[in-house]
This record gives structure tokens, sequence and C-alpha cells, in this order.
């Protein structure tokens, strides 16, 4: 066990999963009356940093300290795919709700990366200047918004 680093709720509102300092991505069923551990994932070497759901709540993604972003698969609660692009720790994650999976990391190294899931590099990939500690898509998927340690 360890310090938890994030907690997010599924978009169908069923599920809540939890990481950190353990390196293990936990899954909840929130509405069983003894809000139970559903799965577990594991595959980072470091602390788990970030996390997000798919809309479809069958897809998980993560953040880790480890350098790298990672798909994970919540039918078989395996990972499916490991982005790794990085050269330090990878703060943030986040993916679109609608239309092709891409998603776009942040990272120690002062660059985002907007990954199209079905290619093994990043598609783009962004110097910001100074650390990046947060992404997120914007509600029409077609802007990044991203915060860091510039102020």
């Amino acid at each position: 066990m360890g310090e938890v680093n994030s907690v997010k709720f599924s978009d169908c509102g069923n599920y809540l999963c939890s990481g950190g300092y353990d390196k293990q991505i936990f899954i909840w069923d929130i509405y069983h009356p003894d809000c139970q551990n559903v799965g577990t994932l594991k595959g980072h070497n470091n602390a788990i940093m970030d996390l997000c759901w798919s809309a479809n709540s069958e897809t998980l993604y993560s953040a880790s300290a480890d350098k790298c972003g990672s798909i994970w698969d919540l039918h078989t609660l395996t990972r499916v795919r490991k982005l790794k692009s990085h050269t330090a720790i990878v703060n943030s994650i986040d993916a679109v709700k609608r239309g092709p999976e891409t998603i776009v990391t942040g990272s120690d190294d002062q660059k985002v990366h907007i990954w199209d899931a079905r290619a093994k590099e990043p598609v783009l990939s962004i110097s910001d200047g100074s650390q990046v500690t947060s992404v997120v898509w914007g509600l029409s998927n077609d802007k990044v918004f991203i915060g860091g340690i510039d102020n």
C-alpha cells in the first residue's frame, strides 16, 4: 500500500479507479455494499500519477513515474499497450471521449505527446518549455489544455 495520487469515476458512474505509490491500479464497484475491489492492474515499475477512463468504461489509461503511459483492457484486466516516448515522469494523461482512440500525455521532460492508440510513436509532440503537470482534451476534442510549473 502507498499514497494515492489519482482517483477517478468511470463515465458510467458504476466504478472508481485509484492508483498511487504502490504501482497498482485498483478498480472498485461502488454499488457493491462493501465497495468491492473487482480488479487490480499491475505492470508499472513506479508510482501511478494519473488515471483516465474511456467513454464506454471498458478501457483505462494510466500515467506513471516509470516514464510511460499505459492502455488497459478492463475485460481482461491486462495492459494492451505501453506508451513509451517520454524521458521523465509522466504526470498526466487524458483521452478523447468520442472518435478514434486518441490520448495526450504530459511529462516532466517538458513535452506533451499526442498518441493514436494504433501507432507505436506519438503522432505529435509539443515542447512546453517547463515541466507539464496536467493535460486535458477540450470538449470538442480539437484542443489540448496544458498546465505546468511555468505559472
